[in-house]
């Protein structure tokens, strides 16, 4: 056989198990027939930390980091809170200037102009003052005829 006959085959790969991507990285894996495993974690080495020395008054720095952390966390809360104190007032104050001015007419000269400027308003609020007034009138009908019965 000459050397075109003769073509080497890949060796196969059933269900895709030997890809680049499959190397081992070191770490011993659980085996499901194991009833226990260990993790190898190494364990933390002890350090020695300083203490620092209590200050003349007796407190630490850190608690002075804590009162300073503190205080300016109040005057920050403090400054925002009279921040928004005035954002409120400015609000209140403009609601009032935008507020129309509206005062009832009262003699009879002014409920004529507005009856001349807002007829269609003017036919609403008469109607529904005579719905109120018939409906009081309904209800002291009956004690009125009872009234005259008396008295006869």
């Amino acid at each position: 056989m000459s050397e075109t006959d003769m073509i080497e085959e890949e060796e196969a790969n059933p269900y895709n198990m030997k890809k680049n991507w499959h190397k081992a990285d070191g770490k011993r894996m659980p085996q499901a027939d194991e009833l226990y495993y260990e993790d190898e974690v190494p364990k933390p080495q002890a350090t020695r930390r300083r203490k620092s020395a209590p200050d003349q008054d007796g407190s630490s720095n850190n608690n002075h980091n804590y009162k300073k952390r503190y205080d300016d966390l109040k005057r920050r809360y403090d400054q925002k809170l009279g921040e928004f104190k005035q954002r409120e007032l400015g609000f209140e104050a403009r609601l009032q200037a935008t507020q129309p001015q509206y005062e009832a007419p009262k003699s009879q000269e002014e409920i004529q102009e507005f009856r001349d400027s807002n007829p269609d308003l003017y036919d609403t609020v008469e109607t529904v003052a005579h719905s109120i007034a018939a409906n009081q009138l309904d209800s002291l009908q009956p004690r009125l005829s009872a009234l005259e019965q008396r008295e006869h």
